[in-house]
């Protein structure tokens, strides 16, 4: 059974929280533990795949990823669901090495956004 668990940037602080997330009317927040509360910008939310990249860092939904496949740095890619495939691209490949680089709301130039 994997952990189902989030992240998202507080509102009040530019500071990403891991934890599980509550909403209540108009506000959401990440409850980290049972004393420790932030609100967050739900834009930024997104779920852990289960996953670590190659330096044990948890992927997220939302990570951009520089892939691996034989020994050559090949890709930069967005993680993100696909209904399609009822899981998180883009790990669809064997034999494939991630490393996390970055976010697409932190550094979307990585992508080629601004």
């Amino acid at each position: 059974m994997r952990e189902i668990l989030f992240r998202a940037k507080r509102s009040d602080a530019n500071e990403w929280v891991e934890g599980c997330i509550c909403r209540d009317r108009s506000w959401m927040m990440v409850s980290h533990n049972p004393r420790r509360n932030y609100h967050i910008n739900p834009e930024t939310v997104g779920q852990y795949t289960g996953l670590t990249d190659k330096n044990g860092v948890r992927i997220f939904e939302g990570d951009i990823v520089k892939t691996n496949k034989g020994g050559n740095w090949s890709t930069i890619r967005e993680v993100r669901w696909v209904n399609a495939l009822c899981g998180f691209s883009p790990f669809y490949a064997i034999n494939t090495e991630y490393e996390v680089i970055g976010n697409i709301h932190d550094t979307p130039e990585l992508l080629g956004r601004e």
